[in-house]
C-alpha cells in the first residue's frame, strides 16, 4: 500500500497491502483523509495496521474478526441482506434473533447505516457468520457494549444448527472480546430458548437471578485476556 501525504507529495509505502489511501494535511503532523472521517497524527510514527484499517472503512472492504476451524466472522457487508432475508423467513430466528436485530428490518440501508454507526465508532457490534468451506453466510453473531458489558447475541440458519456451528461463533466472539480488553460477557435469553441457554452454560456462563420480561441473563464473568 502507498500513503500519499498532500500537499508535501511524501509517500509512505506499506508492504503486503495494495492500494492508495491519500491524505491531506490540516495541522502540524496530523492529516485526514478527504472525508473527514479519519485523522492521523504523526503519519511516519502510525502503525501500517491502523492505514489498512482506514484503507477498508473508506473503501467499504469488512474486517475479518475470527478465522476458526470452520468459520469465518466478518464484518457484515450490504450484500448479505440477501442472506439474511432466508435466514429470518424461520418463525425461530425472527423469535429469538430479536437481541440482535429484527431481521425483517436488514436491508442494504440499514447495513449501510449499521456499518457507519457501529462499526466505524465502536470496533464492535454483531457481524456476520461464514462457513469456510463454501462461504455462504450461516448465520451473525458478535457483541455490543452495554454499561461496560460485552452483551453478546448471534443465530445461526436452521439448516445449520445442531452441527456445533453456534458454539464455533460464539467462542470466537468470546476470544474478539479479550482482545478489547473486556472483562464480563452477558446473554440476554428468552426463557423459552433452551437450545441456546444450554450452549451457553457449556461455555461457562452462569446464570443470573435478574429476570426481565421472559427474558433471564446469563453471564460469563471476569474473563480474562490469555
Amino acid at each position: 500500500m502507498k500513503i500519499i501525504l498532500k500537499p508535501d507529495d511524501v509517500n509512505i509505502d506499506i508492504k503486503d497491502y495494495d492500494g492508495i489511501l491519500t491524505l491531506y494535511k490540516c495541522g502540524d503532523g496530523e492529516y485526514m483523509t478527504e472525508d473527514k472521517r479519519f485523522v492521523v497524527i504523526d503519519p511516519f510514527e502510525t502503525e501500517p495496521g491502523y492505514f489498512v484499517h482506514i484503507y477498508k472503512r473508506i473503501n467499504g472492504i469488512p474486517e475479518t474478526i475470527a478465522v476458526t476451524d470452520r468459520l469465518i466472522i466478518r464484518e457484515t457487508t450490504e450484500d448479505d441482506a440477501v442472506s439474511f432475508a432466508e435466514i429470518y423467513k424461520d418463525p425461530k430466528a425472527r423469535r429469538f434473533g430479536e437481541e440482535i436485530a429484527d431481521g425483517l428490518y436488514i436491508d442494504r440501508e440499514w447495513i449501510r447505516e449499521y456499518r457507519k454507526n457501529v462499526y466505524e465508532l465502536t470496533d464492535t457490534g454483531i457481524w456476520s457468520v461464514i462457513l469456510k468451506e463454501t462461504g455462504e453466510v450461516i448465520g451473525r453473531a458478535g457483541f455490543t457494549i452495554v454499561d461496560g458489558t460485552a452483551e453478546i447475541g448471534y443465530l445461526i440458519a436452521a439448516t445449520y444448527r445442531r452441527k456445533g456451528y453456534g458454539k464455533e461463533a460464539v467462542n470466537a466472539c468470546i476470544e474478539a472480546a479479550k482482545e478489547r480488553g473486556i472483562k464480563k460477557i452477558r446473554a440476554v435469553v428468552d426463557k423459552e430458548n433452551k437450545a441456546s441457554i444450554a450452549l451457553l452454560e457449556n461455555l461457562g456462563f452462569i446464570r443470573e437471578a435478574c429476570e426481565k420480561d421472559n427474558d433471564i441473563y446469563i453471564s460469563k464473568i471476569e474473563i480474562s485476556k490469555v
